[in-house]
């Protein structure tokens, strides 16, 4: 689990993060790619703090470097009266500026929308060169095959009995992967593909009655196209350091 103050960062710990999997496991760097979520979790918001926040300690640790999900908008507190939550060894605090700057520039990249819930994108990261640094492989991401899903939904729903058995599966899946492209493979599982077709999405409607809850319990978690006109990138080998009050 990582805090997320700001886009830029986030983009360049996932490529030091791919750089390390492709020397631990012998990968192609033009091959490779890691599973990662991006939550947006408030802390305002009652959910998150029943089923997020008092368990992020153990996700971490549960997660054992398989997966990294990165939390919209957490940062490291200036002061103790700041934190809110305690991950490993580092307090968390959040910022409602920082938090709304990376919807923005998720909503900027691609066609995702923040449902201002609990919200949870997973996508495949991958190095690709840079067009004009010589000898650097920056970070892209991939959302033409993620997953996004609304949490409380899917528990309201009974897509998910909670939070934690969702993560779970996810971190079981991630350590399974040969890292060549676990969100696909992810969203097989949960039979997400099959709705990918709005005509597929009309089929649903046309259901009898008694099984339409079943069926329909696995859009929460179909694999979207959610790319935009352009790619979710950092463009520099080298992030500005940003700090929010």
């Amino acid at each position: 689990m990582r805090m997320a103050r700001d886009w830029q960062l986030m983009n360049d710990q996932l490529r030091i993060d791919l750089l390390k999997q492709v020397d631990s496991l012998g990968l192609d760097q033009q091959t490779a790619v890691r599973l990662f979520g991006l939550v947006f979790a408030r802390p305002q918001v009652k959910f998150v703090q029943e089923e997020i926040l008092p368990q992020l300690d153990y996700f971490n640790d549960r997660a054992e470097g398989t997966t990294t999900f990165y939390f919209a908008g957490y940062h490291e507190p200036e002061s103790e009266h700041e934190a809110i939550t305690r991950v490993g060894d580092q307090n968390w605090a959040f910022s409602c500026s920082a938090f709304n700057e990376i919807v923005g520039m998720m909503e900027g990249f691609s066609k995702w929308q923040y449902s201002g819930g609990t919200d949870l994108i997973l996508a495949n990261a991958r190095l690709v060169p840079h067009e004009s640094v010589h000898d650097f492989l920056r970070c892209e991401i991939d959302l033409s095959s993620a997953v996004s899903v609304e949490l409380s939904a899917m528990k309201a729903a009974g897509a998910i009995k909670d939070v934690a058995s969702y993560f779970e599966e996810i971190f079981r899946y991630a350590k399974t992967q040969d890292g060549t492209d676990p969100c696909w493979g992810f969203s097989d599982r949960r039979g997400g593909r099959a709705l990918l077709s709005a005509l597929k999405a009309l089929a649903i409607s046309l259901l009898p009655k008694a099984l339409r809850p079943e069926v329909e319990k696995a859009i929460f978690s179909a694999v979207r196209d959610l790319s935009g006109e352009r790619t979710p990138h950092w463009s520099g080998p080298y992030p500005p350091k940003t700090k929010y009050a």
